[in-house]
């Protein structure tokens, strides 16, 4: 994620890189030779790094949040053949911590009310995936 400088008070230049672990537990359904869904749940531990200009002039860069995450995800499978598809993704993700203008290096709350600071980190992520089947013989 990029840090939007138009919502902040300060020059900020930076953004948030999520490199995670997860387990996905699901159900794929084939409705046709071409068609299929896909419904299921990523449940796992992500580390946020934070980087930006502030951070750096304060010394603290990166900075880092760790924390756990579920993701529910809905998939429209268009199957191409036997071992090949593509899906349409739509996940919606909640991260176990709540942001603070702190992690981006402001030293205030930029006219941000601290009660929202509370509210966990969500996302909604809408893509494209290419999938290849592996057979088992």
């Amino acid at each position: 994620f990029n840090v939007n400088e138009f919502k902040v008070a300060e020059p900020l230049f930076g953004g948030m890189h999520t490199p995670a672990v997860f387990i996905k537990l699901g159900h794929e359904k084939f409705h046709s030779s071409s068609f299929g869904t896909d419904f299921s749940v990523k449940v796992g531990y992500a580390e946020n790094i934070i980087s930006t200009n502030l951070n750096r002039e304060n010394g603290v860069d990166p900075y880092r949040v760790n924390s756990t995450y579920v993701e529910p995800v809905i998939g429209l499978i268009l199957v191409s053949d036997e071992q090949t598809a593509f899906k349409f993704n739509f996940s919606f993700a909640t991260y176990g911590f709540g942001f603070r203008p702190n992690y981006l290096g402001l030293k205030s709350n930029s006219g941000y009310n601290k009660d929202d600071f509370s509210t966990n980190v969500t996302y909604i992520s809408v893509g494209f995936s290419y999938v290849h089947y592996f057979r088992m013989h």
